[in-house]
């Protein structure tokens, strides 16, 4: 199992909750669900292809795993989720795949 039940806490409530304990946006996914992503994903980052720490056993930093929407402006919502590495997820923010492709692009063109 790639998603445990502390990977799962951990995404729902430090992540997606506001300073007053309400949820930001709806969310109703379940561990199972999150996990059937992950198995389908191979465990790997759905857009770099990175492999995901979903539960470290090390330090308390170090998971890599992290939720993101395919639609912003939708909730975590079966359907709307993909698995991708923390990094990714932060460069993306509100950006669609198109634009952070072509932005990714052009930084590897500027620097040649």
């Amino acid at each position: 199992m790639l998603v445990t039940d502390a990977c799962f806490h951990s995404c729902k409530t430090r992540r997606y909750k506001k300073r007053n304990g309400e949820y930001s946006k709806e969310w109703t996914l379940t561990q199972d669900y999150l996990e059937q992503i992950a198995q389908a994903q191979g465990g790997l980052c759905a857009i770099s292809g990175q492999v995901l720490v979903f539960h470290p056993e090390t330090r308390r930093n170090s998971r890599t795993a992290s939720i993101d929407r395919l639609n912003n402006k939708k909730g975590y919502v079966p359907g709307n989720v993909r698995w991708v590495h923390t990094d990714i997820n932060q460069m993306r923010r509100g950006l669609s795949d198109q634009k952070l492709f072509e932005l990714c692009q052009m930084i590897v063109e500027h620097n040649k």
